[in-house]
């Protein structure tokens, strides 16, 4: 009688079957809830491509991958989406390969061109931090213009700006705790004394305890994402600036901070960006705005400009 053979039969898993194992691995991971939903969102597009329940992930290939892509190709979405779609997938293939559920496949995104950031001007930035009338505002108000200072102050994104606490913010030594990033690290970034100032009159109307979150509703309870969203979308069209994107103060901040001179390492801290080559694209894109108030960063020009008034003048042996 021949022996039983023990025979692997993970590559007989279905893709639905094999994306649920991902996602497990995800949460041992420990990734963000609101990455997880990104990563199920993402391959929801796949299934609808792939439109087989019961198909098997072997049977995934650079073939099926390429059909995929020219299907998001020929839909009517950008190609930053459809390439959001693939990096999405191709997290996932990549997963599978390496616990040998197929074949590595090489992935092909699609070729785009770089686009402007949508971001604020310096003139809308100053009709929004215009502050309002405190005898006669509503809280609602008055912290929006709160959280626009914050926002073209530090540039963080909105999930670790709802997530801070009183505690985190350090005024004797004027230092922020960001303890909810993108990256799951925490960070400690410096804190302007505009701010500052701007912050500390804010927690005399707030009042709350160290460990209470810094930003709230009118009921006391954490600001959600929409509500700031909301808020901040009223506070904007209510004074004229159609712009009324949270992500846009980010690329402000981004913006300002290279042509005032900031250097792209700095600024890939201060922005937590894990590879810096997402920090560069602010250097890349507004390399036309870095000509403004040139000679006064290029190094030649402030040597010479603290150099002797009296200059050298050419003139000829003969006379």
């Amino acid at each position: 009688m021949k022996g039983l053979k023990l025979q692997e039969t993970n590559n007989y898993l279905t893709v639905q079957e094999a994306f649920a194992e991902y996602q497990r691995h995800n949460k041992l991971r420990n990734l963000a809830e609101q990455t997880l939903i990104h990563k199920e969102q993402g391959i929801k597009r796949f299934y609808d491509f792939v439109n087989d329940d019961k198909f098997l992930i072997k049977d995934v290939t650079k073939k099926v991958v390429d059909n995929f892509a020219f299907n998001l190709q020929d839909s009517n979405i950008k190609t930053i989406t459809a390439n959001t779609y693939l990096r999405n997938l191709r997290a996932f293939i990549n997963w599978c390969s390496n616990n040998d559920y197929l074949k590595p496949i090489k992935f092909t995104m699609l070729k785009t061109d770089e686009q402007i950031k949508e971001t604020y001007t310096e003139s809308q930035l100053s009709v929004l931090l215009h502050k309002p009338d405190l005898k006669k505002c509503s809280f609602t108000e008055y912290r929006s213009w709160v959280l626009i200072n914050y926002l073209a102050s530090t540039g963080n994104r909105l999930n670790t700006i709802i997530n801070l606490k009183i505690q985190d913010i350090d005024f004797e030594n004027e230092l922020i705790s960001l303890k909810k990033l993108k990256n799951r690290k925490q960070q400690i970034i410096p804190m302007s004394h505009s701010l500052s100032m701007v912050l500390k009159e804010y927690l005399s109307y707030r009042k709350g305890e160290p460990d209470d979150y810094l930003f709230i509703n009118t009921y006391g309870q954490q600001l959600t994402r929409g509500a700031f969203e909301k808020s901040i979308a009223k506070y904007n069209i209510d004074r004229g600036v159609n712009i009324t994107s949270i992500h846009a103060f980010r690329h402000f901040f981004g913006k300002m901070f290279i042509i005032n001179g900031g250097d792209v390492f700095r600024l890939q801290k201060l922005m937590s960006h894990s590879d810096i080559s997402t920090t560069r694209i602010y250097v890349n894109l507004y390399a036309d705005d870095l000509k403004d108030n040139y000679e006064k960063y290029n190094p030649l020009d402030i040597l010479l400009s603290n150099g002797k008034k009296d200059k050298i003048t050419m003139s000829s042996k003969d006379k």
